[in-house]
């Protein structure tokens, strides 16, 4: 007799859920925090069927900062949107910032290279010192 083998698969069904709001104006970029899971599933596509950089009318027109703090996940569809929310901003010469990532993110975005391309800063002090030193 020879010895089988069991497998056994959980598949773990979540629903995933980012809320982004917007906190600030009054620096010289937009501060938006994101709580939940950093991903696009839930968000509504633009006219283009081109996710509309965080969901703004308009075209944004400073710099925008991701507070990251309060993210407890991010998957493949939230790196894309990240990348599409860098490339729509860097047609216009501004700079797309994260900061305060928690440590599963960090984790992902280490992997995945991210930071390589978008500036993830650990705090908002950070934050304002490489803004200014852009704008130099």
């Amino acid at each position: 007799l020879s010895a089988g083998w069991i497998t056994f698969h959980t598949i773990v069904v979540r629903e995933y859920h980012m809320d982004l709001r917007r906190i600030s104006n009054e620096d010289p970029w937009l501060l938006y925090e994101v709580r939940g899971d950093l991903t696009c599933g839930d968000l509504r596509i633009g006219k283009e069927g081109v996710l509309s950089p965080l969901e703004l009318e308009g075209d944004p027109d400073q710099p925008i900062v991701l507070n990251l703090q309060h993210a407890n996940y991010m998957d493949s569809s939230g790196i894309g949107w990240l990348l599409s929310v860098n490339s729509v901003l860097r047609e216009k010469n501004l700079p797309l910032v994260l900061f305060a990532a928690p440590p599963i993110i960090e984790r992902i975005v280490s992997m995945m290279r991210l930071s390589e391309v978008i500036p993830i800063l650990p705090n908002l002090s950070e934050v304002r010192k490489h803004l200014s030193s852009a704008n130099s």
